[in-house]
């Protein structure tokens, strides 16, 4: 299974930027059968790749769940060999809240974060006071922060936590975090 198990984290490795494959223990144990639990659909198409880069050498099943906790308590409890679906801010405090020790073991791929709207075709037609909704959770606050800054739509202060403190000069929107 060693061999096998290489042969996967070779695969996820060429998709890989940023984005933590995650275990508990070691799980090159013999089995030809590796499963990867994940949160929600986005990713099938991936791993749907990653399968066919594997060939008959290991065969990937996929636990979908859609909450992250669930996923991560899958892990823990050996229900599934390894996680793949959140970054590490969201795996640090994870692990802190819940005194586990998940740890990374290579990097897979980063999910991108979007800005949508059902009432507008593009950034350029945002207005003075229109309002923007941002995650509450930190880790993905500060993604969602680094987005619209990107996008030039807030400044973010040099030497400023984006996820821990209240950032927003020069915006010529109202940020207001979903609850």
């Amino acid at each position: 299974m060693k061999k096998s198990f290489k042969c996967l984290l070779l695969a996820v490795e060429t998709l890989s930027a940023f984005f933590p494959l995650l275990a508990i223990k070691n799980p090159a144990h013999a089995q030809d059968l590796v499963k990867i639990t994940v949160v929600g659909d986005s990713t099938d198409r991936i791993w749907e790749v990653v399968q066919e880069n594997l060939g008959d050498k290991v065969q990937v099943e996929l636990v979908t769940l859609t909450d992250p906790v669930q996923a991560n308590q899958a892990l823990v409890s050996g229900e599934v060999d390894l996680a793949a679906f959140q970054h590490y801010a969201a795996l640090a405090q994870y692990n802190e809240d819940n005194g586990t020790e998940i740890t990374p073991i290579t990097e897979t791929f980063i999910s991108p974060m979007n800005i949508l709207s059902n009432q507008i075709d593009s950034i350029d037609d945002l207005k003075e006071g229109n309002t923007i909704l941002i995650p509450e959770s930190p880790t993905n606050r500060g993604r969602a922060l680094k987005v619209l800054e990107d996008a030039s739509l807030i400044t973010i202060d040099a030497g400023v936590d984006p996820v821990d403190d209240a950032i927003y000069t020069q915006s010529r929107l109202i940020l207001v975090m979903k609850i």
